[in-house]
């Protein structure tokens, strides 16, 4: 669904993206792990179109969207959760998610307000709340589902459990499976990686702008060495 050869993006004169080749399958997880600083958000704006690559390819479903402007990379069918949730205060739950809506759905499977709903039980008892009035996990749910919104057939989805209660990380990421299992492709940028592991078929693991490990996640939950050399997690 998604793929990535020889990706180099940056800010200003450095690059932080150092030549990154990453595949997200159609229907799959796949979790993005990496210590601090080594470039993964990165990855993320520049797939979304925040952030223009200065070399390389992006192809999503065969189409190369590298370099397009973002509003472009989201009809053609790329959802994006940002680090921060980044919603509207002023804006009510139902505001948000026709807004997301009305902005011409991406190309994958629509999302009207009453399927969010059901994903997120919450935010049906809340929907004509404004968003500022909810809580950080409500806050969090509302932008998985502003991105469902768009109609995407690849979401992205930066440090979704940021912040979070672990009672609501875990209702989180029983929404994150049921996603997939809905036929959703899911690029999942996580610290948690309990969460991660607990989500993604997948794990790509980012150092210093580099992917230098991909792996099952069953088999990299197993390797304790492993996740310890590449991540410093036991």
């Amino acid at each position: 669904m998604l793929r990535m050869h020889d990706v180099v993006a940056g800010y200003g004169r450095g690059a932080v993206l150092q030549g990154v080749d990453l595949q997200v399958p159609s229907g799959r997880a796949v979790a993005l792990l990496g210590r601090n600083g080594v470039g993964k958000s990165t990855l993320v704006s520049t797939i979304a179109g925040l952030l223009r690559p200065t070399a390389g390819e992006i192809r999503l479903d065969g189409r190369d969207i590298a370099g397009l402007r973002p509003d472009l990379i989201a009809r053609a069918g790329v959802g994006l959760v940002p680090q921060g949730r980044r919603i509207w205060p002023s804006m009510t739950v139902a505001e948000h998610l026709a807004l997301a809506a009305g902005r011409g759905r991406g190309a994958g499977r629509a999302w009207p307000a009453e399927n969010v709903f059901e994903l997120f039980p919450r935010l049906a008892e809340r929907r004509r709340h404004l968003a500022a009035q909810l809580s950080g996990g409500e806050q969090q749910m509302l932008a998985i589902g502003r991105a469902l919104a768009t109609g995407p057939r690849v979401v992205l989805m930066d440090e979704p459990s940021e912040g979070l209660a672990p009672v609501v990380v875990d209702e989180v990421a029983t929404a994150l499976r049921a996603l997939v299992a809905a036929g959703l492709s899911l690029l999942l940028v996580e610290h948690d990686v309990h969460l991660a592991l607990g989500v993604a078929d997948e794990v790509a693991v980012m150092v210093r702008g580099r992917i230098v490990h991909r792996c099952p996640a069953a088999a990299f939950s197993r390797d304790e060495g492993l996740r310890e050399r590449l991540l410093g997690v036991a």
